[in-house]
């Protein structure tokens, strides 16, 4: 009986992490929305936004922001 519900309690934060994993990914979703000037995100217009990013030359990001993504 203890061990039926430990399994019930690991499939319930399997599925909460989950949840959770969802939520973030809305989140930053939105914020990237919010950082493009426009609201198309076909891959066609994200791969010329992409594009423009790198006529200045190769971009750079900071530790932090690299830490994050690893």
């Amino acid at each position: 009986m203890k061990q039926d519900m430990n399994w019930k309690k690991l499939w319930m934060l399997i599925y909460q992490f989950f949840e959770l994993q969802n939520e973030f990914t809305k989140m930053r979703i939105k914020d990237l929305g919010e950082w493009m000037e426009e609201e198309c995100t076909c891959p066609t217009c994200l791969s010329k936004k992409m594009e423009a990013s790198w006529e200045d030359g190769e971009p750079s990001f900071d530790d932090k922001f690299k830490e994050e993504w690893e």
